[in-house]
């Protein structure tokens, strides 16, 4: 009696010339080069890690800006300006809430509304309705830039004067990470310090 052996399929030696050999130094290479890349990634904060200005303990230090209420309708505006530390574009994606306000709408402006009036007319423009706003949220920002929100004050004694102010940015590989800007843009600190009065209250 007499027992079938089954050869082994024989692999097509053109295609097989085409496929590098493994080996443990091409390997070690690979390994090494990846690492490499990922280190390189880590210790790359504006890379990984981008915030819209310098930071102090972890707090972005926005520059200069503006606020000011918007008559009659228990809002306030804001607006800073920016110096963004990132690799290749950097978008603002959104706005949180704070304590005792809420975001209305807020967007990136090219243009120059840290002074309380030429704020205040952008915030009371008839056609300016929180989604009809060119530079809404999300949008891109570049240096010189201005962040501009839209607050509505919800109750005054709600308000906390040392809340940050946290902003969702988006990086150039579509990470997404969060800033914390100063107290000093937080409604709660504006209304402590007497930029905005009891007017903006309900």
């Amino acid at each position: 009696m007499s027992s079938a052996t089954t050869e082994p399929p024989v692999g097509d030696p053109t295609l097989a010339a085409l496929v590098p050999a493994p080996t443990r130094t091409r390997n070690a290479l690979l390994t090494t080069a990846a690492a490499v890349v990922l280190v390189a990634a880590w210790f790359s904060p504006q890379l990984l890690r981008p915030t819209l200005d310098g930071t102090t303990d972890g707090v972005v230090d926005v520059g200069s800006g503006g606020t000011t209420a918007v008559p009659g309708t228990h809002r306030l505006a804001t607006a800073v300006v920016l110096d963004p530390r990132a690799v290749g574009p950097l978008t603002v994606v959104a706005v949180d809430d704070v304590p005792g306000a809420r975001v209305v709408g807020a967007w990136v402006h090219g243009g120059d509304l840290t002074d309380a009036s030429a704020l205040l007319t952008w915030a009371d423009a008839p056609s300016g309705s929180p989604e009809g706003r060119a530079g809404a949220l999300p949008a891109a920002v570049g240096e010189g830039d201005q962040l501009e929100v839209l607050w509505q004050v919800d109750d005054c004694a709600a308000f906390d004067a040392a809340a940050t102010v946290t902003v969702h940015l988006r990086s150039v590989l579509g990470m997404t990470t969060t800033n914390e800007l100063t107290h000093d843009w937080n409604p709660g600190q504006m209304y402590a310090d007497g930029w905005v009065g009891d007017d903006v209250c309900p």
